[in-house]
């Protein structure tokens, strides 16, 4: 990124000083046209996305028995989604939804299903991570899932469970997040260690949130 031509989501971010609290959600409705986005680099992402899945495969996907019908669902969505937008829309066959899902898209897909009166990260397709390892958090609470975050359980936690339980099938909301990274490798499951460097990355993951409607999830 160049401040001669910085990219068109760098005006999405939320960078303000003051506080406390430091942490916000910063959720906000989206058209269903806006729960995905199809970026310039699709092609070279999604075969990003394949090589990993074929040769780190339990690095990248991960899956609690019980979540195939919440993955159709999604895969549906998904399917759904880019064939009204005219793009690609034909599933793998042979492998969990979610992955099918996973690999007709630039996002990454990550699945919370409602037990045990929590969230719990039960499924997910994860070629992007940004400083976490799926096979950390899979099968934890939405809590556990973002405790390394600075903050979170004293500022956000009880905000981030009143939303999740109030949000409803139909409603797509999206935020964007940033952090600061050694190089542009979108695969990036481990924190690099602390060293000076020249040359630092800016890196926005933009987020969507949204219920599925035949299943708790």
């Amino acid at each position: 990124m160049s401040a001669e031509n910085p990219p068109a989501w760098l005006d999405e971010l939320v960078l303000e000083a003051d506080g406390p609290p430091w942490l916000a959600m910063g959720l906000a409705r989206v058209p269903e046209a806006e729960w995905l986005l199809v970026g310039d680099r699709r092609p070279a992402e999604l075969a990003e996305r394949a090589r990993l899945l074929d040769e780190r495969h339990d690095e990248v996907f991960a899956a609690l028995p019980g979540t195939e019908a919440a993955g159709e669902e999604v895969l549906g969505l998904v399917t759904g989604w880019l064939a009204a937008r005219r793009h690609d829309a034909t599933p793998r066959a042979g492998v969990h939804p979610l992955e099918a899902a996973g690999r007709l898209v630039q996002e990454d897909l990550v699945l919370m299903v409602d037990r045990d009166g929590d969230l719990h990260l039960d499924a997910a397709c994860l070629c992007f991570p940004s400083h976490w390892r799926l096979a950390d958090k899979l099968g934890r609470p939405t809590g556990d899932v973002h405790r390394p975050v600075p903050g979170y359980e004293e500022e956000l936690a009880a905000r981030v469970d009143r939303f999740l339980a109030r949000l409803r099938p139909g409603v797509v909301t999206a935020r964007r997040n940033w952090s600061v990274h050694p190089s542009a490798d979108l695969f990036a499951p481990v924190p690099p260690p602390p060293a000076p460097r020249a040359d630092l990355w800016l890196r926005s993951e933009r987020q969507t949130l949204r219920r599925l409607g035949e299943l708790d999830a």
